[in-house]
């Protein structure tokens, strides 16, 4: 007896195995979050998000925070395997830092005060106990503060923004911070009248910081 025809509609395949076919989803795009402590909330939620080619992307996203990396053709239901990605707190598996690095953001943009997030950050290892080492990690002590870092939510930010604008002191990144600057980029693109409403930031800063290479 011989088999049906079949005819392969654009982005859909279909192979003969033993017992019957097999279909594949097609290629596309997986969205990859950056899971930094700066990475906005809704960014987060878009993580290991798949878009077939030819489809719209839901957002146009910045490369701080997150890549659309391509993926070939593959059998419908197949998921890529998971890889250890980078963080504030070293090398981790997105499954396991990706809801507390959720519960953080969720924090941080609720519009509380300072001292209430802080509250609330220093707290998240009670809502699940596997997140304790998470929380130890970020309280490392810092150049700010050297008998630990305290319990203000600018402080476990700073570090990116210190590191990336050479000569930037730690009290001013985490200044910046907390005037709304989560990236390096939008540090150097804001204009000087925006930046000089900083506290802590001054003419003579400002212009050291514009003289820097990018």
């Amino acid at each position: 007896m011989e088999p049906p025809q079949i005819v392969n509609a654009p982005g859909f395949q279909v192979s003969f195995m033993a017992g019957g076919a097999v279909t594949h989803r097609p290629a596309g795009r997986r969205f990859h979050a950056r899971l930094y402590l700066w990475t906005p909330l809704s960014v987060l939620r878009l993580h290991g998000c798949f878009i077939e080619d030819g489809a719209s992307l839901p957002a146009t996203i910045s490369a701080d925070f997150g890549l659309w990396v391509p993926e070939p053709s593959a059998p419908a239901g197949w998921e890529p395997p998971e890889l250890p990605a980078e963080s504030d707190v070293g090398l981790v598996k997105p499954s396991a830092f990706l809801p507390f690095l959720m519960a953080f953001r969720a924090t941080v943009e609720s519009g509380l005060p300072p001292e209430e997030q802080a509250r609330k950050l220093n707290r998240l290892h009670l809502l699940n106990p596997a997140w304790k080492p998470f929380v130890r990690a970020l309280r490392r002590p810092s150049d700010i503060f050297p008998e630990g870092a305290p319990e203000l939510a600018p402080v476990w930010f700073c570090p990116h923004l210190q590191t990336q604008l050479e000569g930037l002191k730690p009290s001013l990144a985490a200044d910046l911070f907390q005037a709304g600057f989560l990236t390096p980029a939008q540090v150097r693109e804001a204009p000087d009248t925006t930046l000089l409403k900083v506290p802590g930031m001054n003419r003579g800063t400002l212009k050291r910081m514009r003289a820097l290479p990018r």
